[in-house]
């Protein structure tokens, strides 16, 4: 009985601790938020906080929308043609580029024209070999072209 009695005793007193421990605390924050809050409005930051960072006209605000624009076509572009702003490869042998309009690869030979057949379809399988590890896919004739250029 009176092991129980003492028990009661000990928690209620504990209890009792915790509580004026964690109302201090509540104080002690209070009077640092308090704190804190005059040395905002004694510095001036807590209009810096409110007014914008720039002060800015339509002119500017449009080029951002553009930027924005153009970044989400360029995320765009790389969910569909993820190799896409690797490209182009060139070489001594050939250029690499991407043809929009045609949507296939353009391999431009920076040879001549009359070249022997066989380098030509050397240079030619490089090149396709090329787009195969940037596009990790099979390439089929179908999915390039090829031009000259000196």
């Amino acid at each position: 009985m009176y092991i129980l009695i003492g028990v009661i005793v000990v928690v209620t007193i504990g209890i009792w601790i915790f509580i004026i421990q964690r109302n201090a605390k509540r104080d002690e924050l209070e009077l640092e938020k308090e704190r804190l809050q005059k040395l905002e409005e004694e510095s001036g930051y807590a209009d810096a906080k409110t007014r914008p960072l720039v002060d800015y006209n339509d002119e500017i605000l449009g080029n951002v929308e553009d930027m924005i624009r153009v970044g989400e076509q360029q995320r765009e572009i790389e969910e569909e043609y993820p190799w896409y702003f690797d490209l182009p490869i060139e070489n001594d042998n050939y250029i690499i580029l991407w043809d929009w309009e045609k949507e296939k690869f353009r391999i431009a030979l920076k040879v001549d024209e009359d070249v022997a057949l066989s380098t030509r379809n050397t240079l030619i399988r490089n090149a396709v070999n090329d787009i195969e590890e940037l596009t990790e896919e099979d390439i089929q004739t179908e999915d390039y072209y090829i031009m000259f250029v000196e």
